[in-house]
């Protein structure tokens, strides 16, 4: 009972007595990132993969845009691939960008994925991204409703996903395909 004042206080959380130290948070910061990469590769814990590759996405840690490219290529499953694209689409820069513009999988929720990514890309800072983009949209609506489309579910999960995408880049042009 003789020291209970000192819990009836609430401590203090004052921003000037906890300052941010930049040195320490990027030490932090990189520590995260090695734990992070070391858990790309976990094969047969796809979870483990997936929220990794996501993670450096979200960090936007461009260093490791060759391993999720890795990753995305030839990871275990559907699902590791499927997410690592999507880093890619977070990733946010500039060679990330032009790398999911080349992005061709044999998988249609590969390329559902790859299209989503593009969404993803914080800025369009190519035209030829949103051209790309509107090339998809194009060719898969003039075949929408055609008698002899092969894949009508495929072109319309493409179609619905370009929209999305091309929704998140915004440009007053876009109306059109709305």
């Amino acid at each position: 009972e003789a020291n209970r004042e000192k819990y009836l206080v609430s401590p203090s959380q004052s921003p000037a007595a906890q300052t941010a130290d930049p040195a320490q948070l990027e030490a932090l910061r990189y520590e995260a990132v090695k734990a992070l990469q070391a858990a790309l590769d976990a094969p047969g814990r796809d979870a483990v993969s997936i929220e990794a590759a996501m993670a450096l996405g979200k960090l936007r840690h461009e260093p490791g845009l060759g391993e999720l490219k890795k990753l995305a290529a030839s990871g275990d499953t559907i699902k590791v691939r499927r997410a690592a694209l999507l880093a890619i689409g977070l990733l946010g820069s500039q060679a990330a960008e032009s790398d999911l513009a080349q992005v061709n999988p044999k998988q249609l929720d590969e390329r559902v994925a790859g299209l989503v990514a593009m969404g993803l890309l914080p800025k369009a800072q190519s035209a030829a991204t949103v051209r790309h983009l509107r090339s998809v949209l194009d060719r898969d609506s003039r075949l929408i409703g055609a008698d002899n489309t092969s894949k009508p579910d495929e072109m319309l999960a493409r179609a619905t996903v370009v929209c999305w995408a091309l929704r998140q880049h915004g440009e007053t042009d876009h109306v059109r395909y709305f």
